[in-house]
């Protein structure tokens, strides 16, 4: 999709079959494609402890979402975007469930809450941030920051 904002990044994931208890829904629960790994062992009655602890595993289960026992597996998600010619496109990003914070290679930050700007169209003014969202932003960046480079 070309972008780390919601549009290039932000998709459905539909998840049906056997064992799914609660029934059609929608949730805004964050995953991330890493999660379906787990899920799937999951979902075949196995679980982490049948792959080698030298083989490291990113993604967490979403099954207690899709067995009503959770409403939600993860606080954050990633995505980087490369590749792209341009420094202003290519970078990554961090969000949780309100807020999301973009590096940019060209070395641009956009801080967005999602629930006020879904559409990310006016990025927050670090400068004039309340406690809440500051801490939320430092907790981003600092996520963020501990990725090695490429």
């Amino acid at each position: 999709k070309g972008s780390l904002y919601q549009g290039g990044i932000h998709v459905p994931l539909m998840i049906a079959g056997p064992g799914i208890d609660v029934g059609p829904s929608r949730t805004p629960a964050l995953a991330h494609v890493v999660d379906l790994y787990s899920t799937i062992l999951d979902a075949a009655g196995a679980n982490s402890s049948v792959i080698p602890s030298t083989i490291p595993i990113d993604g967490v289960s979403l099954w207690p979402l899709l067995d009503g026992s959770k409403t939600s597996v993860r606080d954050w998600v990633l995505a980087e975007f490369f590749g792209a010619s341009e420094s202003n496109k290519t970078g990554k990003a961090a969000r949780d469930e309100q807020y999301k914070l973009i590096n940019l290679d060209s070395g641009a930050q956009r801080f967005f809450d999602l629930d006020a700007d879904p559409y990310e169209e006016s990025p927050l003014d670090r400068d004039n941030l309340d406690a809440e969202p500051l801490s939320r932003y430092e907790k981003l960046r600092d996520l963020l920051e501990s990725i090695p480079a490429n």
